[in-house]
């Protein structure tokens, strides 16, 4: 079936909408799952609670991770909470992944950049 290809499912499972939609029209091609979207874990207040506490370093240090929000969360909604959750409130409220430079422990001093790189002359200017 070309239309298999085209919206990315197989040609069993295009024939299966077919017949669905045929026996009961747009009501057979919509989304029947149960409990489909739970339920936020915060509520509109805690998430800006959360905004709050995010706007600052967190208590253990470093930068604030999934598995750090998800402890956050735990101790506001009193059960436990994926770090995943974690992670997603991080992208819901608009943060990205933040991976730290690394450092290197005998960073170059001005100095030993001059010595290594030393001023070119090509007809008495300096380039």
């Amino acid at each position: 079936m070309e239309v298999a290809g085209i919206v990315g499912r197989t040609p069993d499972c295009v024939r299966k909408l077919l017949k669905r939609y045929n026996a009961q029209g747009e009501a057979g091609i919509q989304d029947s799952r149960k409990n489909n979207g739970a339920k936020r874990l915060l509520d509109e207040t805690q998430q800006a609670a959360l905004e709050v506490v995010l706007s600052a370093p967190p208590a253990a240090g470093g930068l604030w991770t999934g598995p750090k929000i998800a402890a956050w969360i735990s101790e506001i909604v009193q059960r436990s909470v994926s770090d995943v959750s974690g992670w997603k409130y991080l992208k819901r409220l608009g943060y990205t992944l933040q991976t730290p430079r690394p450092q290197r422990q005998a960073a170059a001093t001005a100095a030993n950049i001059r010595a290594k790189n030393p001023p070119r002359f090509s007809g008495g200017v300096c380039q």
